[in-house]
């Protein structure tokens, strides 16, 4: 082992000792990961100054200790690998560094699409404004008391309470439109055409 490890030119050394400790981390992480016990507390978060939706921008973390360890993975091995050729220290270091970019792009960017799919569970009432409904339980005129109603927004079926500034009781089964959201997720609602 000392034999191979002293024919190895010192920039061969260096990949890898870069190489082996983070993919033993890498792995590490991925056994983690399939027994629910990563941890996301741990990302550096990287501030962007933009006009776009900062909603979707806030949740991709280029640099994160994921994204981190699987730039110096492939940094290490790609080093490895290219140091065996007959190219310049400098180019090898250059295309190591490119490769474990794209690596820890690519970690980003799926981190991201995850982080996508999660959900709070919770549902912002204010994005059901304009969609139409039917009255399940009677709502009473004037505000004078609430009623209820089902309605989907974005595929989902939601039942919520309603009020109407209407003159006459609105009766179950009557078609609505949510007008505006009031009190704590309550619907202002008006009778529909539809």
């Amino acid at each position: 082992m000392t034999t191979w490890w002293n024919d190895l030119s010192f920039l061969q050394q260096v990949f890898y000792i870069i190489a082996i400790p983070s993919t033993l981390v890498l792995i590490l992480q991925m056994i983690l990961v399939l027994f629910g016990m990563d941890s996301h507390d741990f990302d550096v978060d990287a501030s962007v100054d933009t006009d776009v939706n900062i909603g979707d921008i806030a949740s991709f973390k280029f640099f994160s200790i994921q994204g981190l360890v699987a730039f110096f993975t492939m940094f290490g091995w790609t080093g490895v690998i290219v140091s065996g050729t007959k190219i310049g220290w400098l180019l090898i270091i250059v295309i190591s560094t490119c490769v474990g970019s794209i690596s820890m792009f690519l970690i980003a960017l799926l981190l991201f699409g995850m982080n996508k799919l999660q959900s709070s569970g919770t549902f912002d009432y204010k994005e059901a404004i304009g969609s139409n409904g039917k009255v399940y339980i009677p709502i009473p005129k004037k505000r004078e008391g609430l009623g209820k109603v089902h309605l989907s927004v974005f595929s989902r079926m939601i039942e919520a309470d309603a009020v109407t500034d209407y003159e006459e009781d609105i009766k179950t089964g009557t078609y609505i439109r949510i007008i505006d959201v009031i009190d704590n997720n309550v619907m202002l609602v008006e009778k529909s055409n539809d």
